[in-house]
């Protein structure tokens, strides 16, 4: 049973139970509970399945990683039941939503109501969204260069030790829901976006294409990253704006392919700008990402990094 399903039974067991009140305030309760119910099966009628799944740690200073799938919205039933009971691919590919919250109660709003225009932007693609709890493991202000020789190994050893957790999730997740393990498109806010960045750095392999936003900290650039494109935005009142020029620089001398945008007068927090950004960084991504629901999906003449290889000049001279 899904999360949704679990809800609306819950609120389908209180209106039950509130037919056996007969006083004034019980009628009023009972007409209010069914225009609620009636208002929460539109609601789920246009929202996609939601499922979970829990990685258990066997680290013990660190909690279990939980994972929570929004399937796209489709418009029949029939529909539905054939992409759940599906043996081959249905989505076209995963979008994955990273933040800094480790509460397993809160990490489904990640996938419904906190960033709708992925949600949109979900839906219209045929795209799973995916999100999982803030597994930690880094520390928050620091980056990897500005780290001690013992600090960056007790780190180092910590990291690698959760995201090998995360892996092997995030694989019986896919492999349970039919799901690319590949090419996953990723977004990070905040903490979101420090966990991120470091999955992607060690395990480019899943990942196509990274956006973060207002990281505090970030990691040293490794080999392997450079086959992923990413999109790094922040502001230039965020603490880690400094380190995210740093973090930019040494991921262009090693061959990374990286757009780094820093808005004035912003701080440790989203904007409009950045939100069109976004979108329109993962609209382009599409035009490159393969189509796992499409056996025949054939890749364009060029490749993702072409522009970023030979960028269209605008200027003076």
């Amino acid at each position: 049973m899904t999360l949704a399903q679990q809800q609306f039974f819950n609120l389908l067991g209180w209106v039950y139970r509130s037919a056996f009140c007969s006083s004034r305030f019980c009628f009023l309760l009972k007409v209010y509970l069914i225009f609620a119910l009636l208002g929460y099966s539109f609601t789920f009628a246009k929202s996609g399945e939601v499922f979970k799944l829990i990685e258990a740690t066997k680290i013990k200073k660190y909690e279990d990683i939980t994972f929570v799938l929004r399937l796209p919205y489709r418009k029949s039933v029939d529909e539905r039941i054939s992409f759940v009971d599906s043996k081959s691919f249905k989505v076209r590919g995963v979008l994955a939503i990273c933040t800094w919250t480790s509460e397993p109660e809160e990490i489904e709003l990640n996938v419904t109501k906190k960033f709708p225009h992925l949600v949109g932007f979900a839906d219209r693609n045929n795209l799973a969204l995916v999100s999982w709890t803030n597994f930690k493991g880094y520390r928050i202000n620091v980056s990897g260069d500005e780290m001690d020789e013992e600090g960056s190994k007790q780190y180092e050893k910590d990291y690698d030790q959760r995201a090998r957790e995360w892996r092997h999730g995030f694989r019986r997740l896919c492999r349970k829901y039919i799901l690319p393990e590949d090419n996953t498109l990723m977004y990070g806010l905040s903490g979101g976006g420090q966990m991120a960045h470091r999955l992607a750095l060690r395990m480019p392999e899943h990942f196509f294409a990274v956006h973060i936003h207002v990281n505090s900290s970030y990691d040293r650039v490794r080999r392997g990253g450079e086959q992923v494109l990413w999109l790094v935005t922040t502001g230039m009142r965020e603490f880690g704006y400094p380190a995210g020029v740093r973090f930019y620089r040494e991921a262009l001398q090693n061959g990374y392919h990286m757009i780094f945008r820093a808005e004035e007068n912003l701080g440790h927090r989203g904007s409009p700008d950045t939100t069109r950004t976004s979108l329109a960084f993962f609209e382009y991504c599409l035009k490159f990402l393969p189509d796992a629901s499409d056996p025949k999906w054939q890749p364009p003449p060029i490749d993702q990094f072409y522009l970023m290889r030979y960028p269209t000049y605008i200027g003076d001279y």
